[in-house]
């Protein structure tokens, strides 16, 4: 789980790096603006995975909410209890990741091609 956010989050600060530099050889800051629209696709496909992700762990809790809770040990409900509390902060996650890149990339995309007012 962690190596798939790790590579997520290099990619999305590889997105804007990648872009700058495109513009800075250019010198057309309007890629840069570009890129921000790549860094918010980028972010809405992380959202997704991750609301996928919580569509599998509502059919999974409906599977155990099929089996009564007295037909299952104490060790077997702490088990599933902290499973649930590792999926919900895996989600957070996922969902703090997609929204910051989302974020960051609409001002970059909105905004990317103000930079060039910087290097003139």
């Amino acid at each position: 789980m962690w190596i798939s956010i790790v590579w997520r989050l290099l990619l999305l600060m590889l997105i804007p790096a990648l872009g700058a530099f495109v513009s800075l050889q250019n010198n057309d800051w309007t890629w840069f603006a570009r890129y921000g629209s790549i860094l918010v696709a980028q972010s809405v496909a992380i959202f997704g995975l991750a609301y996928c992700n919580d569509g599998k762990n509502v059919l999974s809790d409906m599977v155990e909410q099929m089996t009564p809770p007295e037909q299952l040990s104490a060790e077997l409900q702490k088990g599933l209890f902290e499973g649930k509390l590792s999926r919900l902060r895996q989600s957070l996650i996922w969902y703090v990741v997609a929204a910051g890149g989302a974020v960051i990339g609409t001002l970059i995309w909105g905004f990317g091609d103000l930079v060039s007012i910087l290097f003139d």
